[in-house]
């Protein structure tokens, strides 16, 4: 009860003080940030044009193909660049099946609770994400990820920016340019306005960091609601003991473990 009169105290003081300067603009990665892999071998077994993908096959494809893949060891490689590698070698299926593997996501337990919060807050949220664009206009669509949907619906997506082709090469993080193409889009200035980029790799926020950008390298929901806290965002801080939803339901699953193998022995 204390903490909860805490943090309205805390809101009303932000609401006041934000009416006289300027609050503080959120731009979000969306990969293990807001959201995380879900039944994705499932969507590969479910694609109905697979035979059609092996119909088309060919040398340079597989020659493409396995660059890429070993380029995930030292960097990270957007859905886009798989999308675009199977449209020049002309195999239309394979990138249908690439943006279905990329976009079978679910939120994180426990995020779409701190973007709403924030949005009552009334802080402005961007997307900044090395998704494809291909991909990541799939996700609006309300009728095939609803939940998606309803978490990006507190996004302005027309001051978001993604991974882009230009030039041959895509723009992304945590290349500077991408960071320039924010900046530019927003016309955004250091000095006016304070920025909170959020992201799961340490190589993004670093560099964000070195450009102005007030960066924190997310780990779990808890742990970036205490961060928003540190920056006087009065947002909820839970009271549980556990790091995330999920290490609760883990501390459950292995407790129901031990239990059978007792009654095992």
């Amino acid at each position: 009860m204390r903490m909860r009169l805490k943090s309205v105290i805390l809101a009303l003081i932000f609401s006041i003080s934000a009416a006289h300067a300027n609050r503080p603009i959120i731009v979000w990665d969306i990969h293990d940030v807001l959201l995380q892999p879900y039944d994705q071998f499932v969507t590969l077994l479910k694609f109905p044009h697979l035979r059609n993908i092996f119909s088309h096959i060919s040398w340079p494809l597989i020659k493409h193909t396995g660059s890429l893949l070993l380029q995930h060891f030292s960097r990270e490689v957007s859905s886009e660049e798989y999308i675009h590698m199977a449209i020049e070698n002309g195999n239309p299926h394979l990138a249908e099946l690439i943006v279905s593997i990329a976009n079978a996501q679910r939120p994180i337990t426990g995020m779409r609770s701190i973007v709403q919060e924030l949005h009552n807050l009334g802080i402005e949220q961007h997307i900044g994400s090395n998704i494809g664009k291909t991909s990541f206009y799939r996700l609006l669509d309300k009728q095939k990820y609803p939940q998606i949907a309803a978490l990006l619906k507190y996004m302005n997506l027309e001051k978001s920016v993604v991974s882009k082709f230009i030039d041959g090469s895509v723009i992304k993080k945590p290349d500077v340019r991408f960071f320039e193409r924010y900046l530019t889009k927003n016309s955004i200035d250091f000095k006016k306005q304070h920025v909170i980029f959020i992201d799961d790799r340490w190589d993004n926020v670093r560099v964000a960091r070195a450009m102005g950008f007030d960066g924190i390298l997310f780990k779990n929901p808890n742990q970036l609601r205490n961060e928003l806290h540190k920056r006087a965002i009065p947002i909820r801080i839970p009271s549980s003991r556990y790091t995330n939803q999920r290490d609760r339901h883990s501390l459950r699953d292995t407790s129901r473990f031990y239990r059978s193998i007792n009654s095992i022995v």
